[in-house]
């Protein structure tokens, strides 16, 4: 991957001739912050998540080495945030994905679907942040957001009684980070991980109490 470059020239006046340095653009705060998280995302893909340093982020990115601490606290902080951006990503596609499905369409199916096309756009990326023995699932969502968005697809889409829907949405999202692990090694294919998990939520959302019909907008139930 070719490698992001961000500087510019400029010239610094001084005793005799001038001389020129390179120094990164000038850039809005979150334009800063998502500028290294690209440069995080690429050298996840390029080489290894033992290589994301705030050093080497720094180097890649043409900035200074003390600018990314003004950002994030540590290499971690860094990387956790960018399993957060990433999520995000696979939630607005599935949140799409359910919004678009048709009456009578398995929602389970059309959920994992979904979540693994968006997750195969991140490639090498999302498996470094996933991998197992991995600290920064857990501590991207350790105020349990994604539970939270979790239950909030399986009221509103499946019509779980939202108390319920709190409690089984743990589930589920282990059994996507579990799936993810085993699909990122190749093995099984990646239908037969969606088939598998689409299964799951099947069976949970059947045996599930649901909310009254008025307490919900969900389009139609799993198949």
């Amino acid at each position: 991957m070719a490698q992001l470059t961000w500087s510019s020239e400029r010239t610094v006046k001084g005793a005799g001739a001038p001389r020129t340095t390179t120094s990164a653009p000038r850039m809005r705060k979150i334009e800063r912050r998502h500028q290294l998280l690209d440069v995080a995302a690429a050298l996840l893909a390029d080489e290894d998540v033992k290589t994301v340093t705030m050093e080497r982020i720094a180097e890649r990115a043409g900035v200074s080495k003390a600018l990314p601490y003004a950002h994030f606290d540590n290499a971690e902080h860094l990387l956790v945030n960018l399993y957060q951006r990433t999520s995000v990503a696979l939630g607005e596609s599935v949140w799409t994905a359910l919004e678009s499905a048709e009456p009578g369409d398995d929602l389970a199916h059309v959920w994992t679907q979904a979540h693994f096309r968006c997750g195969a756009t991140q490639g090498v990326v999302f498996e470094a942040l996933i991998r197992p023995g991995s600290a920064v699932p857990a501590k991207a969502n350790r105020d349990g957001g994604g539970e939270l968005f979790v239950g909030r697809l399986l009221h509103r889409y499946f019509g779980v009684d939202r108390a319920h829907a709190d409690v089984i949405s743990g589930v589920v999202l282990g059994a996507f980070l579990g799936a993810s692990h085993v699909w990122l090694r190749a093995e099984p294919p990646r239908p037969t991980i969606e088939r598998a998990v689409a299964e799951l939520i099947r069976a949970l959302v059947d045996t599930a109490p649901r909310c009254d019909v008025h307490d919900h907008d969900s389009r139609s139930n799993a198949q």
